[in-house]
């Protein structure tokens, strides 16, 4: 069995000529030109290979509503498309988590610390519904805001209550209270 492979003549080469920018509108606002360069469209895909035909920019035909590229007559969107940046002096926009001041850190005098504990001790360190009136007029005296209370009762709940293990201490079993110098 004798095969015989017909190859097609070669292609002439086509003068490339500078493609004119097709422009396209970006919302309406402003103009975009975007060049097409080389052809990306794979050729082998039908057989599982790959093959591009080598063509390097978009040319656009005669007809001026036809996409299809005069040099090798795939549609544009087979092209690689440009877009050239523009620089219209605008600020870029912030991340969300830069430049953000961090929030100030509340400040307590010993007097108020000393009273946000007799409070909370009183409270058995949870703040109930019941406890509501008291609690606002403590909070008023103190001059701290009941959120901010609240706050600090939860963050200082395990260093004064006696009894739980201690963070602090490696959770040895080892217990230390705040009035101890040892």
């Amino acid at each position: 069995m004798d095969l015989q492979i017909e190859r097609s003549p070669p292609l002439k080469p086509t003068p490339i000529t500078e493609a004119s920018p097709l422009s396209s509108s970006f919302n309406g606002d402003s103009v975009n030109h975007a060049v097409y360069k080389q052809c990306m469209k794979n050729h082998a895909a039908a057989i599982g290979g790959h093959a591009v035909d080598g063509c390097g920019e978009f040319l656009p035909s005669a007809v001026p509503s036809s996409y299809a590229c005069a040099a090798c007559g795939c549609h544009r969107n087979f092209h690689r498309r440009v877009l050239p940046i523009v620089n219209d002096h605008r600020q870029p926009p912030l991340l969300p988590s830069t430049r953000q001041k961090k929030r100030a850190r509340t400040k307590f005098t010993e007097e108020q610390k000393l009273s946000m504990k007799e409070l909370s001790e009183k409270l058995g360190w949870r703040m109930q519904k019941g406890d509501a009136a008291m609690v606002e007029i403590a909070c008023r005296d103190m001059g701290v805001d009941q959120s901010v209370f609240k706050v600090w009762m939860h963050n200082n709940k395990h260093i004064f209550v006696q009894g739980s293990s201690s963070r602090r201490a490696g959770g040895g079993g080892k217990e230390t209270s705040p009035s101890s110098n040892s």
